[in-house]
């Protein structure tokens, strides 16, 4: 059984329908994947301690534990707190932090498309302890503490502290319940 030239014509023809209606609906995945993407908010945020300079200033240096929040979405993002996480989920407690406007950004604060904040807080010698044995309360609990920064439309990225943060807490836990002594 053999073609002939009008069948193979009417042959390419309908394969060419069919590919061009392919080609149709991978475009509207395509276009659609493409303005869900563009609408979701896309924020990075790290939790570290940071030494603050004054020149001329009193005191000269002081510490701020900052949680640097920059927006890689095309969407503006509005960041309406920073605070704190902490327990397995489903039995995790929730904190707000009290921000300081002094050297950062206060809450709520706009972020357009690659714009970065930075909320910081004065980090005095009495807030690890207090920290550590009013809000984490034990010591395996450290493990799951985790920054949480929240925006107005209820998204909230979770990121766990840097490692400067962590040694502060866990030097403050060695104060309070100080590890037991391995006996060899």
């Amino acid at each position: 059984m053999s073609f002939h030239a009008d069948q193979w014509l009417n042959f390419f023809n309908a394969v060419g329908t069919w590919v061009a209606g392919a080609g149709t609906v991978g475009a509207v995945v395509v276009a659609l994947q493409l303005e869900k993407t563009r609408r979701r908010v896309d924020i990075t945020v790290s939790v570290e301690v940071y030494d603050i300079i004054t020149p001329g200033g009193v005191p000269p240096r002081y510490q701020t534990i900052g949680f640097m929040v920059v927006n890689m979405g095309e969407r503006a993002a509005t960041i309406s707190s920073v605070g704190w996480s902490v327990g397995e989920k489903g039995a995790e407690r929730l904190a707000v932090q009290n921000i300081e406007g002094r050297q950062g950004a206060v809450t709520p604060k706009r972020l357009e498309h690659g714009e970065r904040a930075d909320f910081m807080f004065t980090l005095d010698q009495t807030w690890p302890a207090y920290f550590v044995k009013d809000f984490v309360k034990d010591r395996a609990d450290l493990s799951t503490l985790c920054g949480a920064v929240s925006t107005t439309t209820s998204h909230i990225v979770k990121v766990v502290p840097g490692r400067s943060v962590l040694k502060r807490l866990e030097s403050a836990f060695d104060v309070l319940q100080p590890r037991p002594l391995d006996v060899a």
